[in-house]
């Protein structure tokens, strides 16, 4: 499978925006010299609604091809390889974080923490569980819940547009009158690729097509109890996607308002998938946010 291919001396500029400063981005450096591999960090990767580990595959073929060490997780009911659970069995978010923190709680080391969407709230969750086990967080048009916010709440008004619109389905295994316990896109309407993968290539979106998986709605009508000691403990940094019709530049900026990162950065052509749209940068991205003080 290809993982994509950055050309060395490829120029990029990136706006890096935070309250005190502005930077200019480096250009992207390629390596094969992994001599020094041991001291490279170590990444995991989090994926989002209707995702799975899959998601990061180019990402992770760059990472590694640098010599860095990657793993990305298929948190509880997503994925390419079946467990016995589905979404509509995922009531909590400790239960759809569950592997995410299993593999820290085992981590020997510190890891760089990335996450995605609404994949956001499972790393909240292990950051406030693990906080000595994650070196920086990093989430890229992500929900990024304060401290008792309900997670679903950022982007409510948005899920039930594209319920009304039939871009989303909702299911409800506990009968008609109980919460919905899953969501389903409806990949096929021209309005989910819209809203999610506007600037996905074709190629992207048909493995997008093929291995997006239904959604647990009911850890996303949950509150989050985090604490300065533990989750703000590790830093943030927010990764906000100019061109993202999912999370709006509105909304990722009103989560950036409503609890700060470290430092906020634009990735000014990312849609809601940036690692299909915007791979070299977001890329670049990452290894900058790496080695940011």
């Amino acid at each position: 499978m290809s993982t994509g291919r950055i050309t060395t001396g490829v120029l990029v500029s990136i706006l890096l925006l935070s309250s005190t400063s502005m930077m200019v981005a480096e250009p992207v450096q390629r390596t094969d010299d992994y001599s020094s591999n041991a001291s490279l960090p170590t990444w995991v990767l989090v994926h989002g609604t209707y995702g799975g580990s899959w998601i990061w595959y180019k990402i992770q073929g760059l990472l590694e091809a640098e010599g860095y060490l990657v793993y990305s997780v298929d948190l509880t009911s997503h994925g390419i390889v079946e467990d016995d659970r589905s979404a509509d069995s995922v009531r909590t978010i400790e239960d759809w974080a569950s592997p995410l923190c299993n593999f820290l709680s085992n981590s020997t080391q510190k890891v760089l923490l990335v996450t995605h969407s609404l994949g956001g709230a499972a790393a909240s969750l292990a950051m406030e569980m693990y906080p000595e086990k994650i070196s920086k967080a990093i989430f890229v048009a992500a929900a990024m819940p304060a401290n008792g916010e309900v997670v679903g709440d950022v982007i409510s008004n948005k899920l039930q547009q594209q319920v009304d619109t039939g871009v989303l389905s909702l299911s409800y295994a506990d009968g008609s009158l109980s919460m919905p316990t899953s969501m389903h896109m409806n990949i096929n309407l021209p309005a989910s690729r819209k809203f999610f993968f506007n600037r996905c290539p074709d190629e992207d979106f048909i493995l997008l097509r093929d291995l997006l998986t239904p959604f647990p709605y009911r850890p996303f009508m949950q509150s989050l109890t985090l604490t300065d000691g533990n989750y703000g403990s590790v830093p943030r940094y927010y990764i906000k996607c100019g061109l993202d019709n999912m999370f709006s530049v509105v909304t990722q900026q009103k989560i950036c308002d409503n609890n700060p990162p470290q430092v906020q950065f634009v990735l000014k052509n990312g849609d809601h998938a940036p690692m299909f749209s915007e791979t070299p940068y977001l890329f670049f991205m990452l290894k900058s946010i790496q080695k940011y003080h």
